[in-house]
């Protein structure tokens, strides 16, 4: 997620996982429903002062997500509209450790989706925390439609929640 915000500052590894059997012949998964998540170290010679936490990294859990937004998920030109729905910081974990998350909708101007079908609209919930030289990013994304049932939208958003350091 954050390859275009800091891609000179972080290396990243990255994992997606979506339904079996909507992959690609290169391994790639072709559904609307995906769970991906993005551990990018960050490297010794940054410029934060001590140990780098949420605030110091990205601001606010608002700056963060509009950042986020504004230059990774729909930047000027793809043709991507992106709206924050919400922000917030939360403390999780065994030994408790700060996290933002933001819900977010994305559409795309009409133009062909992934799988050569109209773009279907997405929400998203994005969660990050920090460990060490670590930041890891989780996101669950579904077509927007799917959120409407109650039952899909209180299991998608319940993979957001149990996200969380573990150590």
């Amino acid at each position: 997620l954050f390859i275009l915000i800091y891609e000179t500052i972080f290396v990243l590894s990255f994992g997606a996982f979506g339904p079996p059997s909507r992959f690609n012949e290169k391994g790639v998964s072709q559904s609307d429903t995906n769970l991906s998540i993005v551990a990018s170290t960050i490297p010794s010679s940054s410029s934060f002062n001590g140990k780098p936490t949420l605030q110091t990294m990205l601001g606010t859990p608002q700056n963060a997500a509009e950042t986020l937004l504004r230059f990774s998920i729909a930047p000027p030109g793809s043709g991507r509209t992106a709206t924050l729905i919400a922000a917030c910081e939360e403390t999780r974990g065994v030994s408790p450790s700060n996290v933002y998350q933001f819900e977010y909708d994305v559409e795309k101007d009409g133009t062909e989706g992934y799988s050569g079908t109209i773009a279907t609209p997405r929400r998203a919930i994005s969660v990050i925390a920090v460990r060490e030289n670590t930041l890891i990013t989780m996101t669950v994304v579904a077509p927007r439609k799917d959120w409407l049932d109650k039952s899909f939208d209180a299991k998608l958003r319940k993979v957001a929640e149990s996200f969380k350091l573990t150590r």
